[in-house]
């Protein structure tokens, strides 16, 4: 039986690799797992199509299902996205929503003047979650800079209230929604939960807003009502 210290050593080694793939021997010596153990892990990773071997080198071929993996296994949320690329980011929080039963859409953007991008929606019924994803460094905790992100957050949803239509255009579902919930997701805990109109919620604490989201926006009162339909 591996155990999940063992199994977390070998995952994050992966998942913090380049395309080009990490040695070995380095993940044995590194991480000091006996060998005949690594190969089990490696072998059984490779078996589920999450790395391939080439030449003593571990290949990460699905770093997002790879982490998806280690979080069934129990794994910390926050851990386990720290070894993310930003694209796959914002990944993990769309798979958050689509568990959660929402349509998600992903990188909309409306083009100028007064144009938006937004990172992920997640849509139930007549509810649009606009969400900003954080993939800020460990460490980065400036709760000023946070502030500013949600003002302007706000701001683009604001906006999006507006011009939804456009965006409807192509995904016609998207004409159902009549209230906007404004979201920033980080990567790590910068300590503040809500600022001027704006959800901030660590990746580790996601679910949890989520499986509390109608309390939620009756607590803070941070809904915005689309403008743009007849």
């Amino acid at each position: 039986m591996i155990s999940k210290e063992i199994l977390w050593k070998v995952c994050k080694r992966v998942l913090a690799s380049s395309k080009e793939g990490i040695d070995i021997h380095s993940i044995s010596k590194t991480e000091r797992i006996a060998r005949e153990i690594l190969d089990e892990i490696i072998k059984m990773l490779s078996d589920l199509g999450f790395i391939k071997v080439i030449e003593e080198k571990v290949i990460p071929l699905a770093k997002l299902k790879l982490a998806l993996y280690c979080l069934s296994h129990g794994l910390p949320v926050d851990k386990v996205a720290l070894h993310l690329h930003w694209r796959d980011f914002e990944e993990l929080v769309a798979e958050y929503l689509r568990v959660h039963n929402y349509i998600v859409y992903r990188n909309l953007r409306i083009s100028p003047p007064k144009g938006v991008e937004v990172d992920v929606i997640g849509q139930k019924h007549d509810l649009g979650l606009i969400v900003d994803c954080k993939h800020w460094s460990p460490g980065y905790s400036k709760i000023s800079k946070l502030r500013e992100a949600a003002k302007e957050h706000h701001d683009r949803t604001s906006i999006l209230a507006k011009k939804l239509w456009i965006l409807a255009r192509k995904y016609e579902k998207l004409r159902e929604i009549r209230r906007l919930v404004p979201i920033i997701v980080t990567l790590t805990d910068i300590g503040l939960r809500y600022y001027q109109g704006v959800l901030i919620s660590p990746i580790a604490l996601f679910n949890d807003l989520l499986l509390n989201i109608d309390a939620v926006i009756d607590e803070y009162k941070c809904i915005i009502h689309v403008e743009c339909w007849p």
